[in-house]
């Protein structure tokens, strides 16, 4: 059934159940006949058009509320499909409307954080503003008695109970959720160590944090460096001993895990380091930045012993080494396309073009495949021998995926997404055999523990959750 410009946000059934009518983002509503699942007349549109986040049906079947992008709430008439009242209130946009069984009031929820309960005949607050302790309401419902509210909000894991005449707060139910809290701003970067017992993560709020996977308790205090820069990306060496990290300074920074300290600071990048990588010996990492250049650096002597290599993206997102060290795959912004550099002289070697920009890359081990996920939504495989794709791994509804990373044992892909899920894929089949959601912002890194029964996901939530592959729950 098409006619809406934009997201839908609301459907509610009419009693004579052969009719619906939608809300949407594109400012109206719209009836439909559910057999044909043709639109029926006109869309409805108050004067200003304004975003329509929510609707609910009146009792009676013959009045709509709306929750709006201005922070109104709108009656609407079913039959003459036009708007009988606005009710002015809310600062913010309103997320959530119920009314009352009786017909008589409807309560509302608004991203201002804030609940009101209005007298339909009068057109007033009658209780209210509940400042609820949300940072905004998203879900708000009367109990069947009417004699109870049942709140829920973002940034808050509770449903909150209140008095439907008093607006006193009865009592608050807690929802566990399985996520490991401390940064204070986006995650950007996982790595497990080989314990498989711990990982590293990293955040914009420049930290690096050290996290037990059983407890999901953070371990010792964040890791800071003297730049105070935003923590971009992070990659652990191969022999598990020490973390190389990007910053948004423009800095790579060479720390211990045991020591959580620094070792080696290497400055050269004039913009933000937004992918790092290592050697398989180990001995050199390969870093990528915002100014559109590649760095080698060797480790013992801290310095760069190749490049700048320019690489023609506007800021490189993605950098990454062959298994076997010869060569350096590059991705980055304004440029659709995958370009390989030779390792040691830093020389173009061949540029694979590809439908829309390239933001992440994974090499199989054995040397055999190049993955790359892409704006697009598709992840697509490459057969390392001849260059060519092999394969393209679709699902539906999914743009930007951010960060891929390979199973242990190469025949699973994870992959993490703008619209905030996990996906596994199967690389033989190219198929999706998972997809997990636990958050509302984009997941941007997945890692994998060493057993291949858990993958790691960290977001702009700035939270961390421990998927179990088995039964794809958080534990």
């Amino acid at each position: 059934m098409r006619g809406h410009t934009e997201l839908v946000r609301g459907v509610a059934l009419l009693p004579d159940g052969r009719r619906i009518i939608t809300s949407s983002f594109d400012g109206s509503l719209r009836l439909w006949n559910l057999e044909s699942g043709k639109h029926i007349g006109d869309d409805w549109r108050d004067v200003d058009g304004v975003q329509v986040f929510t609707i609910a049906l009146s009792p009676n079947g013959k009045t709509v509320a709306s929750g709006n992008g201005d922070g109104t709430v709108r009656l609407w008439d079913v039959e003459t499909k036009k708007v009988i009242s606005r009710w002015t209130g809310h600062s913010q946009s309103v997320e959530s409307v119920c009314w009352s069984a009786d017909g008589e009031h409807v309560v509302s929820g608004g991203q201002d954080g804030t609940v009101r309960v209005w007298d339909v005949e009068s057109s007033k607050t009658i209780l209210g503003p509940i400042k609820t302790g949300h940072d905004r309401v998203y879900a708000v419902i009367y109990s069947p008695d009417t004699t109870k509210i049942a709140t829920a909000g973002y940034n808050e894991n509770a449903i909150k109970i209140w008095d439907a005449n008093t607006g006193k707060l009865l009592f608050t139910i807690r929802c566990e959720e399985s996520t490991m809290r401390g940064h204070t701003d986006r995650v950007r970067g996982v790595a497990p160590l080989p314990d498989g017992r711990r990982i590293i993560t990293c955040s914009l709020d420049g930290s690096l944090r050290l996290w037990d996977l059983e407890s999901g308790t953070q371990i010792g205090g964040g890791w800071r460096d003297g730049d105070k820069g935003a923590v971009m990306t992070i990659a652990l060496s191969p022999n598990g001993k020490t973390v190389a990290s990007g910053s948004v300074t423009g800095i790579v920074t060479w720390w211990d895990v045991e020591t959580k300290k620094v070792i080696s600071r290497w400055t050269g990048h004039s913009e933000s380091v937004e992918s790092v990588c290592w050697s398989a010996d180990g001995e050199h990492v390969v870093s990528g930045a915002r100014d559109g250049t590649v760095r080698v650096w060797d480790v013992k002597s801290s310095k760069t012993i190749l490049g700048p290599i320019k690489t023609g993206h506007d800021g490189v997102y993605a950098v990454i080494y062959s298994p076997d060290t010869t060569k350096i795959a590059t991705a980055g912004y304004n440029e659709n396309a995958i370009k390989f550099w030779d390792a040691n002289t830093g020389k173009p070697l061949f540029t694979i073009e590809h439908e829309e920009q390239v933001w992440s890359l994974a090499w199989t081990s054995d040397d055999k495949k190049l993955i790359s996920g892409s704006a697009d939504g598709s992840i697509v495989i490459f057969d390392t021998a001849t260059w060519q794709q092999t394969a393209m791994l679709e699902d539906e509804d999914v743009r930007d995926v951010f960060t891929i990373a390979l199973s242990p044992n190469g025949k699973t892909v994870a992959s993490g997404n703008d619209d905030g899920t996990v996906r596994l894929w199967d690389v033989e089949t190219k198929k999706v055999i998972s997809r997990w959601t636990g958050r509302s912002n984009s997941v941007r890194s997945v890692c994998w523990s060493a057993d291949g029964e858990h993958v790691v996901s960290g977001g702009q939530d700035g939270t961390v959750r421990v998927w179990d592959v088995e039964s794809s729950k958080t534990i």
